[in-house]
């Protein structure tokens, strides 16, 4: 039928290219399905707004609009209700309407998988949709429903994310089109309902709701008429309801799982009860015989601050812009239009990029995802310091559900690419937190604050020390290099200088430049392996920080340190090509301590990350490039896997160890990229893509990316909304060969994303 969102006659889960509403060229996507439904949907936010997931199933999921963290069940409740000739239809499936309990999208290490279920109540005299076709690109979430009536019905909901501009990234609000299409040869009436059930008072202290209705301002004011309620709390915590256009408007209470309330809507909507949070709206409707139209529902919240550590409380930054709902609502309401042109501008530019595969270019736009699901952006009062004033500070929540710690150091090495690219500004709050945080010695904090809600005070530094520092000086050369801007190296130079200094000194000696520290403490990132002497994964790092480092200090004038970093990895080189290669393997050792004989032949496949990092960063290798070679043929004959692409260890006779420590997914992303940048683009791109397909497909988990998964069967074992998945941004460089900053330079794929966006921007 002709003005679907998407094709229905797609097969489920799988890449397929189609035609979309919106798009003037064809898209790639995966398309779900109610009976095959993805874990978790599509997160409708921005940065540091919170965020609210839709459903396959034609629900709301996860809420973090109103500051619920660690994020808790699925909420699963209808949200659209549609009324034809006397007939209710809830916009959901069977299931829900049915009630019972219903397993959630469970974090893989909880105890009771029950807690992780919704008790459903049966919801009476309405009737379901027979099937719901879902299709998600990030901020997007494209639903289109087939129901018994003569109406056809398809549902745009969005949130304004665009890359390259933080104001418009950032306004805490969503908009959800309903797509009404009259299939008949006459004329229809009908009325559709949005319900959205609030906060619940435990997420704002709260038991008491004020309303007020608010209506379109005088012509002049506003380009589009917007009609809501208001509902907030005496704390400034508030959220607007209402719709955009000329609609003549309902208001009233939420309409929850209330089948009667649902069943009458066409000609009243519940009063709402002083202690209810939620809130209804619907609008009535004519729609002549094959008319096609399109109501715009509007969804604006506003949160004044969260709830920190110590009962410290922090500040949004949306809230600088921002007074209340209100004034989210009506910019929602009168720049909706370019907004979204500009989103699916953005996403045009990625599902052009014909130089990368369709898989990759469907996966990239979702990826960003986690940039809602995780972040916060505070303003800078106390208890922040001036260090951090007037940007504030940015920060990445590591796992919300499963490990909830701020800025993750090797999260945040894998993970902020896209930040970089796309919100350079940010990327340096972030760097200053890292900075401030630094221990006098030049240690950098392995994260703000251990697990808990939120914190900014309480940093650690002594957890895998031996790459902290590694982290944050690559970390500050990604920024430099993508913005081409000294005064980047000028303020973090001393910082990277000190890190440096402090990482390389962990151990004395020549081969103390390539070991874990004193005493082998602190691990690494394969947090249940031990560690001993010289490690070549740890190695391989700390010969790429030198080389960073070095590269920096000869631009900053400091020929002394300049050369100092030289002789460190001279020495770091000789031990690692003397007395870590095991010719019998074709592989370097994965430690080697000559004290006390502790040695291992282990085969680890990421053993070479050193060596990508340099390439990424546009530097020379740092192992010897025939080694490399032999290293990278021993990984293809006994590390892949189907299933995920890798597993992270084999025996050195060659047996992959499938049921041992599982593999990051990011490592896997950054394995493909060193076959690439090597010379082996068809297997490094195959050794990505089996990795996303495990995550995206086979076990559905496109907007809930994990930390690990199994080297056997692929499931995931740990984590959830992992943003390190992010570390996939830097593969589009690996397919062209090139470094960071062709990839953002003009013409790179960055630049076009940007600019993309930036043609559909609304004349001033």
């Amino acid at each position: 039928m002709k003005n679907r969102l998407f094709p229905l006659d797609l097969p489920s889960l799988e890449w397929v290219e189609f035609s979309a509403a919106g798009f003037e060229r064809p898209v790639t996507g995966v398309i779900y399905r109610a009976n095959c439904p993805p874990c978790c949907g599509v997160p409708l936010g921005g940065i540091g707004t919170g965020c609210l997931d839709i459903e396959a199933a034609g629900v709301l999921g996860f809420n973090t609009v109103f500051n619920a963290h660690p994020r808790r069940p699925q909420l699963l409740l209808p949200f659209l209700g549609l009324v034809v000739e006397g007939k209710t239809f809830l916009l959901t499936t069977q299931e829900i309407i049915n009630g019972g309990t219903v397993q959630g999208c469970t974090e893989p290490t909880a105890k009771k998988k029950e807690d992780w279920a919704v008790a459903l109540p049966k919801i009476e005299g309405v009737s379901s949709v027979k099937k719901i076709h879902y299709w998600g690109h990030y901020p997007v979430a494209d639903l289109e429903y087939e129901l018994e009536a003569p109406f056809s019905v398809g549902l745009r909901a969005w949130s304004p994310f665009i890359p390259g501009d933080i104001g418009a990234s950032s306004i805490p609000g969503a908009v959800f089109e309903v797509h009404l299409r009259n299939t008949t040869d006459e004329k229809r009436q009908g009325t559709i309902a949005f319900s959205f059930p609030g906060p619940t008072p435990a997420e704002v202290e709260a038991n008491q709701f004020q309303r007020q209705v608010l209506a379109s301002r005088p012509i002049g004011e506003i380009k589009e008429p917007f009609n809501g309620v208001l509902v907030s709390t005496k704390d400034g915590v508030s959220y607007v309801l209402g719709v955009i256009g000329e609609e003549k408007l309902r208001v009233g209470g939420s309409l929850g799982a209330n089948g009667a309330a649902w069943a009458n809507m066409a000609t009243t909507l519940p009063e709402p009860q002083p202690n209810d949070s939620g809130a209804s709206v619907a609008v009535d409707f004519e729609l002549e015989a094959g008319e096609v139209r399109a109501v715009r529902f509007v969804l604006a919240w506003y949160a004044p601050g969260w709830q920190g550590e110590e009962n410290i409380r922090y500040n949004h930054m949306y809230t600088i812009r921002y007074n209340t709902a209100e004034e989210v609502a009506r910019r929602l309401a009168e720049d909706h239009d370019s907004l979204l042109k500009r989103v699916l501008a953005w996403q045009s530019a990625i599902y052009a990029s014909h130089e990368l595969p369709g898989w990759l270019r469907d996966t990239l736009v979702n990826n960003l995802c986690l940039i809602t699901e995780d972040s916060f952006w505070a303003q800078p009062k106390p208890p922040l310091g001036d260090w951090c004033y007037p940007d504030g500070l940015f920060v990445l929540n590591e796992s919300p559900r499963g490990c909830p710690q701020i800025e993750c150091i090797p999260c945040s090495w894998y993970g902020n690419l896209p930040i970089v690219y796309f919100f350079p500004q940010l990327a340096r709050t972030t760097l200053r937190g890292y900075k401030h945080h630094m221990r006098s010695d030049g240690a950098a904090p392995f994260d703000f604050a251990p697990i808990g809600t939120m914190g900014l005070v309480s940093p650690r530094w002594d957890w895998q020390i031996s790459l902290n520092g590694v982290c944050f000086v690559d970390m500050v050369d990604r920024l430099w290099r993508r913005s081409g801007n000294d005064d980047v190296l000028e303020e973090f130079y001393d910082a990277v200088k000190r890190s440096t200094q402090c990482t390389i000194n962990l151990r004395p000696g020549p081969e103390g430049v390539i070991s874990m520290p004193d005493g082998n403490v602190g691990r690494e990132w394969w947090e249940s392996e031990d560690w001993y002497g010289m490690c070549t994964h740890v190695g391989g790092m700390h010969l790429s920080n030198l080389k960073i480092a070095q590269r920096m200090a000869e631009k900053i004038g400091d020929n002394d340190f300049a050369r100092q970093c030289q002789d460190w990895f001279e020495q770091g080189s000789k031990a690692m090509e003397e007395k870590m290669w095991h010719e019998t393997s074709q592989s370097y050792l994965l430690y080697n301590e000559p004290d006390t004989g502790k040695i291992s032949t282990t085969i680890m496949t990421n053993q070479l990350d050193g060596q990508w990092a340099n390439r990424f960063h546009g530097l020379e290798g740092v192992f010897r490039a025939d080694r490399v070679k032999k290293v990278l043929a021993t990984v293809k004959r006994t590390c892949l896997v189907e299933n995920g692409g890798a597993v992270s260890f084999a025996d050195a006779d060659g047996t992959p160890q499938l049921v041992s420590y599982g593999i990051f997914p990011p490592e896997t992303y950054i394995l493909g990229m060193t076959f690439m940048y090597e010379g082996d683009k068809e297997t490094g791109l195959e050794i990505v893509r089996r990795s996303m397909y495990n995550t995206v497909i086979r076990h559905r988990h496109p907007w809930d990316l994990t930390n690990m998964i199994r080297c056997d069967t692929g499931e995931r074992t740990f984590g959830t909304d992992y943003y390190q998945n992010m570390m996939l941004w830097a593969a589009p460089a690996a397919v062209e060969g090139k470094d960071i900053s062709a990839l953002c330079a003009k013409g790179g794929l960055v630049d076009r994303v940007i600019q993309a966006s930036r043609e559909k921007c609304r004349t001033p």
